[in-house]
């Protein structure tokens, strides 16, 4: 929908102001939706009665046809097979059905993780930690990211969390970063401290790449702008960001505010995100309870939403 010059959706917890494609564990495309083709409408997309996101809402716009998505009963068409997704969706006031946002002819989505353009493989250049108990320590992993390169860690004990008191933080001086949890590391910022914040220049540097790690328990900050209090794990105003194989729970932004978006992730800016292969659990934000984006092409292939909560209400126009 649009209201003055913003097109925002959303669905499955994510707060879409740019261009989406999302795809399902085998490839196949949920659909393309470009900003500028949103259409119209009043109320935000996809929040059931509790304001919680429950998919792509219906904004009155007719149907054009098509074969079944699988999304409640078929309201609407993106022109995409039947992906056979539970129709148990609210059918309140919003009607969170599925509709045709008037897009242009879908293009091939990609072949699970093939079109993403990870970084080379190839040996850790730094490692977080040397093999002992508590060597992975918040100052050691700092020290790492910010030599950047491919990073890897060996904590010597399994499953260890490291508590952050603030951000991770690159901006344009810093160098790429692949950060490599192999699926046992988590950063945990103990409901007071976003875990993340990518910042960059022009053109938008650096890339950043997030493997196998969990976020938990990430804070946005209380004060500040709406965009400045979003994204209560990661805050991306940087170059192209890839998010493999990661998980987030329990992590908020602000949970009042017009533009306040993406509980887990909140994207800013025109370089791409994807997320691949991750789940987002009981995330939390005003809008986009997991994920929002503003003005970012966002792909998301073979990734779980569950739980995922906007807590906002009354509409872009309001602060919902």
């Amino acid at each position: 929908m649009r209201d003055g010059e913003s097109g925002r959706l959303s669905v499955w917890g994510v707060l879409i102001c740019g261009t989406l494609v999302a795809c399902g564990e085998g490839g196949t495309e949920v659909g393309v939706l470009p900003d500028e083709d949103l259409g119209a409408g009043g109320g935000d997309a996809g929040l059931s009665d509790a304001g919680r996101d429950t998919g792509l809402a219906d904004m009155g716009l007719p149907d054009v046809g098509g074969p079944d998505v699988g999304l409640d009963a078929g309201r609407g068409d993106l022109g995409a097979p039947d992906l056979g997704v539970d129709g148990g969706l609210d059918a309140g006031p919003m009607d969170a059905g599925l509709v045709d946002m008037g897009a242009p002819e879908p293009t091939v989505c990609m072949d699970r993780r093939a079109d993403v353009p990870f970084p080379a493989t190839g040996p850790v250049d730094r490692t977080v930690g040397d093999g002992t108990a508590g060597s992975c320590t918040e100052a050691a992993l700092r020290t790492a990211v910010a030599a950047g390169g491919r990073i890897g860690f060996d904590c010597g004990e399994s499953s260890p969390v490291i508590a952050l008191t603030a951000p991770l933080t690159l901006d344009a001086s810093s160098p790429d970063v692949v950060l490599d949890g192999a699926g046992d590391v988590t950063l945990d910022g103990g409901d007071a401290s976003r875990l993340v914040v990518i910042s960059g220049g022009d053109p938008a540097t650096p890339e950043v790449t997030l493997i196998g790690l969990t976020f938990r328990n990430g804070r946005a900050p209380t004060a500040g702008t709406d965009l400045e209090r979003s994204g209560g794990a990661i805050l991306h105003a940087g170059g192209p960001l890839i998010v493999d194989g990661c998980t987030f729970e329990d992590n908020a932004a602000a949970l009042i505010g017009r533009d306040v978006a993406g509980g887990a992730i909140s994207n800013q800016g025109n370089v791409p995100t994807f997320l691949v292969a991750s789940s987002f659990v009981r995330n939390r934000a005003s809008n986009g309870g997991a994920v929002g984006t503003l003005q970012t092409p966002l792909v998301v292939l073979g990734s779980t939403f569950a739980e995922n909560e906007a807590t906002g209400s009354g509409g872009f126009a309001g602060t919902g």
